[in-house]
């Protein structure tokens, strides 16, 4: 196999995997956490979707954030709705989307109104937990900033 094919197939399966991974995890309703491969994960959703980021423990900085629908591939970038204040999400590979990080996990861990639009449909994100689950920026075991 050429090293052209090697590289597209290895690419594939990474975001195979991780579409897979972010709709598998979570429980309907309430945010949750886990972690995994170096990552600490973190999800809330419904059967409609899941709002998933994970923070590289090593790093200690946020390495992924997606809305994951079943049947459809991980999106990088949507409208994220906090208690009526609504914004574009940029994926957190930019530098717009690095940005954004802080005010978007202060917004995910405090707001008790959290929804995810993708083109004309919108998708309901609970808040349940997440106070709990979340940690509080900067605070003693926070490991994922910008």
């Amino acid at each position: 196999m050429n090293t052209f094919k090697s590289i597209a197939l290895a690419a594939t399966l990474a975001v195979t995997t991780m579409a897979a991974l972010a709709a598998g995890f979570g429980e309907n309703g309430k945010w949750e956490s886990g972690w995994g491969m170096g990552q600490s994960e973190y999800a809330s959703g419904t059967r409609q979707g899941h709002l998933y980021f994970t923070c590289d423990s090593t790093e200690g900085r946020v390495s992924s954030l997606m809305f994951s629908r079943p049947g459809q591939a991980s999106v990088h970038s949507f409208i994220l709705t906090v208690d009526g204040q609504s914004g574009q999400v940029h994926s957190i590979d930019t530098p717009a989307g690095r940005q954004q990080w802080p005010d978007i996990y202060r917004a995910l861990r405090t707001g008790k109104n959290v929804s995810v639009t993708i083109g004309n449909r919108t998708y309901p994100v609970p808040s349940r937990d997440a106070a709990r689950i979340i940690e509080p920026w900067g605070g003693k075991d926070f490991s994922c900033r910008p």
